[in-house]
């Protein structure tokens, strides 16, 4: 398991294989799929001191795994099995409303801009920038996303287009993802 922790974090967090007596509550993700024996489990303590376990399904036990703070303090970014869960620990119930909950699959790249105070991760044709009030905002392309790069408050995307294999760049404003420039290499 890699951790992360670019950012101040509120929250202790650590992956456990046996749940502890007395920790309550248990919550899965996503949410309607049991845990399997290829899942992570992760004892999180908040800043009000309450303890419970995130039990995280994998769908592809092979895909990336890590944890990373994020620009909100009270906010993590856990990657199980290539799939990113956006968790606020203290502002959600027992019954498990959370408001801060979001799902991609399949992360392949997770890129921490601490100076930007965002992180961004991207699967192979979505990207989301994370800000300290959750997603800034999330773009879809018809392109394989290879690598992103942060200058002076631009972002700027390199991949492949679909089918015909042709490498592109666009450079995107990192505040909104507003696209500033796309063009084939």
């Amino acid at each position: 398991m890699k951790y992360h922790f670019d950012f101040p974090k509120s929250y202790e967090i650590l992956q456990v294989e046996n749940v502890p007596e007395n920790t309550n509550p248990q919550f899965f993700y996503p949410r309607g799929k049991p845990f399997n024996d290829k899942g992570l489990q992760f004892l999180i303590t908040n800043r009000n001191n309450e303890t419970w376990v995130d039990m995280f399904y994998q769908e592809v036990p092979t895909g990336l795994n890590a944890v990373f703070s994020t620009p909100h303090p009270d906010k993590v970014l856990i990657i199980a099995g290539g799939t990113a869960h956006l968790l606020d620990t203290v502002n959600y119930s027992v019954q498990g409303d959370l408001d801060d909950f979001f799902t991609y699959n399949f992360i392949r790249i997770v890129e921490t801009c601490v100076a930007e105070e965002v992180i961004l991760i991207a699967s192979y044709i979505d990207i989301a920038c994370i800000d300290k009030n959750g997603i800034l905002w999330e773009s879809r392309f018809e392109y394989e996303i290879s690598a992103l790069k942060v200058m002076n408050g631009t972002l700027t995307v390199n991949g492949v287009s679909a089918g015909v294999e042709e490498p592109w760049q666009m450079k995107a404003n990192l505040k909104d993802g507003s696209i500033i420039s796309s063009t084939g290499l």
